[in-house]
């Protein structure tokens, strides 16, 4: 049964793409108990790394902090957010690095959160959440929400043609049409960032 279920959950694992995951992406497919043994079982067999309490992850190339090479920090954020259905964006240079307009590497990684604060540590990296009200984690994809994050920190002024094409790029077509259909609350100055990167 043990084995079987080690399978299942490689499977899933595999089949979702998740570098990051907790027991709670699992109890669908056996006990939360039988699934926090099945886990330690692989952790022991070097098939998981623990990353933080009660989330794991692949163990994959060379070790950093004691740990094998760790996934994105933003896939470790998905993976509390899961845990705790949490509903999250990044917030800050957060988004500015993974949308490619900071190439700067932060040692603290904000996400704005529908949950509350909470501060977790994985060596010298912190990964912060923080309480916000804002409507757009409920109403628009997250790709949008990390353009709209992406755009706010950056700032009216120093949005350029440039920026535009950076921002393009990082967009395809159906997330492009999400984009234009979920922004009809936000301020007009992003929004016609926006419309204007989708237009790209």
């Amino acid at each position: 049964m043990e084995n079987k279920l080690g399978d299942l959950i490689s499977h899933r694992i595999q089949q979702q793409g998740w570098a990051a995951f907790s027991c709670y992406d699992f109890t669908d497919l056996a006990s939360y108990k039988a699934v926090s043994k099945c886990l330690e079982r692989m952790e022991d067999s070097h098939l998981l790394q623990r990353i933080l309490p009660g989330i794991y992850a692949r163990v994959e190339g060379k070790e950093t902090f004691g740990l094998s090479m760790l996934p994105p920090i933003e896939t470790i954020a998905e993976a509390v957010a899961r845990k705790h259905k949490w509903s999250i964006c990044p917030s800050g240079n957060t988004a500015l690095n993974m949308l490619g307009l900071s190439e700067q590497v932060p040692s603290v990684y904000v996400f704005q959160s529908n949950g509350p604060y909470r501060t977790y540590r994985i060596g010298e990296i912190e990964i912060r959440f923080k309480h916000t009200m804002n409507r757009e984690l409920q109403d628009c994809s997250p790709k949008t929400l990390l353009l709209i994050q992406g755009i706010k920190a950056l700032g009216q002024q120093r949005i350029d043609d440039q920026v535009i094409a950076t921002l393009a790029s990082r967009l395809n077509e159906r997330e492009k049409k999400d984009a234009i259909a979920e922004t009809d609350f936000i301020p007009t100055w992003i929004r016609q960032t926006l419309l204007k990167t989708c237009k790209e």
